[in-house]
């Protein structure tokens, strides 16, 4: 056997061992450790996070990211979409997988989310109950609760029931009054600390966020580590009342908890349409946060899609022990 040979078989071993390497790191269940202790109380909600170590096996999502990630692109190929980014954590472990989910997207209503954090973040929960007068007219915001209308001018209401429509029912007015009750640099202030030195709430395009980025505030309220428990519990029972279904939570069992935030946006210089939904699914052995930020013409394909990548992260994420 000539030197040529021997470093042919060499080489050869070399690349078989490497292919070897990269089947079982690629495929296979990682075996490092991620530890977290979680306090485990009564709360429906929020299961707050007191330690975490690295110390644990950690779920690989490859099979699941890359058939979402086949769908997608048949989607794009097939002209049902023009863009969309996708982002999943689960709480528990911290696995994390997506497709383009670094992307920005117009949140509009999605901004009440970390709108309401920064409400709780400067009023106590003991001063919810506080009563106030709505003046309409001082508001520019004409748009209002999605289905209908249930604050009325010049009426009175305790600063509970504003929260409530802004979160359950996504009421502008609510939203509006907020913005003038609280100093903004105070809510800005709450932002920043999320990294969002840009986001406002007015309906402005130039403002974005990722779904990645979104997928934050469920996360911190989920963990208890921003608000107080009894906020974060609170905040979650609100998102878990909303009415509308059709979204994530179509192809999903009724019995499954959820707590979620959802909004569309026309452009019109465009006719883009640009629909989002973010979710806590509550499974008992793995909850997990999924965020959807979509953009095309057509509400019903985009909708259609959205519903379809909820499904396939479910029917993985279900039978995870």
């Amino acid at each position: 056997m000539n030197a040529k040979q021997i470093a042919i078989i060499f080489l050869s071993n070399i690349i078989v061992g490497l292919s070897i390497i990269f089947w079982f790191l690629y495929f296979q269940e990682e075996k490092y450790i991620v530890s977290e202790v979680r306090e485990n109380s009564q709360y429906e909600f929020i299961n707050p996070l007191l330690e975490c170590n690295i110390n644990f096996n950690y779920y690989n999502p490859n099979n699941v990211s890359q058939k979402i990630e086949k769908y997608i692109t048949e989607q794009i190929e097939w002209k049902n979409i023009s863009d969309i980014g996708y982002y999943v954590r689960l709480l528990k472990n911290g696995a994390t997988f997506g497709y383009n989910q670094d992307a920005e997207f117009v949140p509009a209503s999605l901004i009440k989310v970390p709108l309401w954090i920064a409400v709780l973040k400067n009023i106590s929960m003991y001063d919810l109950d506080e009563e106030v007068m709505l003046d309409f007219e001082n508001f520019e915001s004409q748009q209002r609760n999605f289905w209908q209308d249930k604050l009325k001018n010049n009426s009175t209401y305790t600063l509970r029931d504003m929260i409530s429509q802004m979160l359950i029912n996504s009421d502008n007015i609510a939203a509006t009054w907020f913005l003038s009750y609280i100093w903004i640099d105070k809510i800005y202030n709450v932002y920043n600390h999320f990294w969002l030195k840009n986001l406002d709430f007015k309906q402005d395009d130039s403002v974005k966020i990722s779904s990645k980025n979104y997928a934050s505030f469920f996360r911190v309220l989920y963990n208890a580590s921003y608000l107080s428990r009894e906020e974060s519990e609170y905040m979650l029972g609100l998102l878990a009342q909303s009415n509308f279904k059709i979204w994530l939570r179509w192809l999903l069992p009724d019995a499954v908890k959820i707590a979620n935030k959802f909004w569309e946006r026309h452009i019109l210089d465009t006719w883009e349409k640009q629909i989002h939904d973010c979710w806590i699914i509550f499974l008992e052995k793995q909850p997990y946060v999924i965020c959807v930020m979509t953009k095309w013409k057509d509400f019903d394909k985009q909708l259609k899609i959205i519903q379809n990548i909820s499904k396939m992260v479910y029917d993985e994420i279900k039978i995870l022990k």
